[in-house]
């Protein structure tokens, strides 16, 4: 894309921008910053004004002033008022620009998208002034769109009725996404959930946490209660779908008090789960905890002395914690009903990406489980 447009009025400029149609191979390089060259009547005087935000560092070209003077020295630019001001109007122009894009050719627009969104969505982080607009570029796969990517205005007209929050999940891939245990029961309730893949994912939707008044949130809260919605009709020859009942969550205060004994500080809670319909167990954190791939991205640099524990989300529903519970009183099955409760944490914490702790523990039960 080129935007070239002449401004006239209080401040007079002239700027002529590009962006790429393809992805610069230094990127993502922490030195790189945006190359916007800064004139004065037709006369050269630097490129290393940052006129537009990181966020916008795939771009390149030049603004040439009517209204600076030729003699100002490049100290004082950096706190110049009119400069700051042309800043301002060429960001806004960019973004009505790729607006007007997406609007009419947005095929095009995903591939300026594909090559600079996780980029674009920096600006989330660095600038509340631009917030809105840049959300509104913005372009996520999710549940109900794998494989074409929408934009939230488009996720929120396809929202149920009483929804208030729009629901995501982050992940290294919407591969990988898609398998999480943790969509379960927004697939069978049908309430759609977004897809985020990016580094930058982890860390917006901590500071832009609202698009119309409407919550970003995690599916992996244990606080999430579906029970609200109306299920979708299940199968009939779905067999684990007509297993499915409502429970009362103290039918298995039983598993869940000898769940907390046998993983003590592994975990920090055991609940009764209302997201998950075929997977036994899954990982969960409280509400105003941090995000699960968000502590281990900053463990992983060192931001963090340790993972904190987690919350054990079961299944009441699943028929190997049905029967774990009829097996608590039989004195000779309890010894495995400790180590399928132990193999089911270790479950849960390769389904979220995390560490099995004990290795060689879980390779050993996973055998005596096989042999029988």
């Amino acid at each position: 894309m080129t935007i070239h447009n002449k401004a006239e009025g209080a401040i007079e400029y002239t700027n002529l921008l590009f962006i790429p149609g393809t992805k610069p191979f230094d990127l993502f390089h922490p030195d790189r910053k945006g190359s916007i060259k800064l004139y004065v009547k037709k006369v050269f005087i630097s490129e290393d004004l940052n006129l537009v935000p990181a966020w916008l560092r795939f771009m390149r070209g030049l603004v040439d002033s009517e209204d600076l003077p030729l003699n100002i020295s490049r100290e004082s630019l950096q706190y110049n008022l009119i400069l700051e001001k042309i800043k301002k109007a060429v960001i806004k122009k960019v973004l009505s620009e790729l607006e007007k894009k997406s609007k009419k050719d947005e095929e095009k627009y995903l591939s300026f998208w594909n090559n600079f969104g996780a980029v674009f969505k920096e600006g989330l982080c660095e600038s509340h002034e631009f917030k809105d607009k840049i959300l509104n570029l913005s372009r996520f796969y999710s549940l109900n769109s794998p494989d074409k990517l929408i934009s939230l205005k488009q996720y929120l007209e396809k929202a149920k009725e009483n929804q208030d929050k729009i629901y995501f999940l982050t992940g290294e891939s919407v591969a990988k996404i898609k398998d999480s245990p943790q969509l379960e029961g927004f697939a069978d309730k049908d309430v759609d959930v977004l897809f985020l893949t990016d580094a930058v994912d982890d860390f917006w939707v901590t500071v832009s946490n609202t698009y119309e008044e409407k919550e970003f949130v995690s599916v992996t809260r244990a606080d999430i209660d579906l029970d609200g919605k109306k299920k979708k009709d299940l199968p009939v020859d779905d067999k684990k779908s007509n297993d499915i009942k409502d429970v009362t969550d103290n039918e298995f205060d039983g598993i869940v008090k000898l769940a907390k004994e046998i993983l003590g500080e592994k975990i920090k809670d055991v609940k009764i789960s209302t997201k998950l319909t075929s997977s036994p167990v899954c990982l969960a954190v409280d509400s105003g905890a941090m995000d699960i791939r968000m502590e281990r991205y900053l463990k992983e640099q060192n931001q963090l002395p340790s993972i904190s524990a987690k919350i054990l989300e079961i299944n009441s529903n699943h028929a190997i914690i049905k029967s774990l519970q009829e097996n608590l009183t039989d004195s000779n099955k309890i010894e495995d009903v400790k180590n399928n409760i132990k193999t089911l944490f270790d479950q849960a914490c390769i389904s979220a990406g995390e560490e099995v702790v004990d290795v060689k523990d879980f390779a050993n039960r996973l055998n005596k489980l096989m042999v029988g």
